[in-house]
């Protein structure tokens, strides 16, 4: 039995059909009965051997062939009505595992679909978990993907797949949906931890830069304020400071926040600018410090120049 689609309107329009010739059959059987009968009766009159002759052998013969006809009429129309029922079901079967799938796919893809340009960093690493769970997902519903193929196998093996070709499209659509949806995890997962760890990289960064500051600064006031220290040294211990603040790079800093604001989000972006505005404004109030330091303890325009 090949249906022309798989959908709910053409399965109603076939078992119409079904009960239609159904009905007819009921209708009929009575008048063929009533033939059987009549020849039954007719035969019966004419059982002596003498009796017997070759109108009497054709009537019998035609009410054999009227009977054996109308049972393989009924019994016809019985296998097609039970191959109808069966050949639904695996049809329903093979769509009920089809959907299911496919919905499991589409709600797994949305992951996929989310633009780390559009991602939080704060978010990352949790659609890092999603998709890792994804993954894992993936290996377990291989089963489910090979049921579907044998519900598709059977049905192609029988012949009863749909003429229209629907129910081979989405067996090879689905084929491909899985593969996308198991590529795409590993790339997306890929792509995300990249991400975070640029984030994270820019944290300690940035984190290791203030705190050096914040060093510098202590031993700029350190040097203002000490009674013990000869000017002499603490020239000398300026001039030290500020080789090592010529000698700090931050440019590597610098580097990596422009490849993260280039694929962050606003909020993403703002915080991170504003994190470096922190480091600027306590690198400038630094300068300040060493600066007037500097002319307080009267020291050559060689050493500002170095600055």
């Amino acid at each position: 039995l090949k249906f022309e689609c798989v959908s709910s309107e053409h399965k109603k329009e076939s078992e119409t059909k079904i009960i239609d010739i159904e009905l007819q059959l009921k209708q009929h059987s009575e008048k063929i009965s009533a033939i059987l009968n009549h020849g039954e009766m007719l035969l019966s009159d004419q059982d002596s051997p003498r009796n017997i002759s070759q109108d009497i052998i054709n009537i019998k013969d035609d009410l054999d062939r009227i009977e054996s006809k109308w049972k393989g009429l009924v019994s016809l129309v019985t296998e097609k009505k039970h191959t109808h029922t069966k050949t639904w079901n695996q049809v329903q079967q093979y769509l009920d595992e089809y959907n299911i799938l496919n919905e499991w796919i589409d709600m797994r893809q949305s992951f996929i679909n989310v633009e780390e340009s559009f991602t939080n960093l704060d978010q990352c690493k949790i659609l890092q978990k999603d998709l890792k769970e994804t993954m894992v997902e993936v290996d377990i519903k291989v089963q489910s993907l090979n049921d579907l193929k044998l519900s598709y196998m059977n049905l192609a093996r029988e012949g009863q797949l749909d003429k229209n070709g629907e129910m081979k499209t989405m067996y090879e659509n689905i084929n491909d949906k899985f593969e996308n949806l198991k590529k795409g995890s590993t790339e997306k997962v890929k792509i995300l931890e990249k991400k975070q760890n640029e984030f994270e990289w820019f944290n300690t960064n940035h984190e290791q830069q203030m705190a050096w500051m914040k060093m510098i600064d202590a031993k700029l006031t350190e040097i203002q304020y000490s009674t013990t220290m000869a000017d002499d040294e603490k020239r000398r211990e300026v001039r030290d400071i500020q080789k090592q603040i010529k000698e700090n790079e931050r440019g590597n800093l610098y580097k990596s926040v422009k490849k993260l604001l280039d694929n962050s989000t606003e909020v993403d972006s703002q915080n991170i600018s504003a994190a470096l505005d922190d480091l600027e404004g306590f690198q400038a109030d630094v300068d300040e410090s060493r600066l007037q330091l500097l002319d307080d303890l009267c020291c050559d325009d060689g050493v500002h120049k170095d600055q």
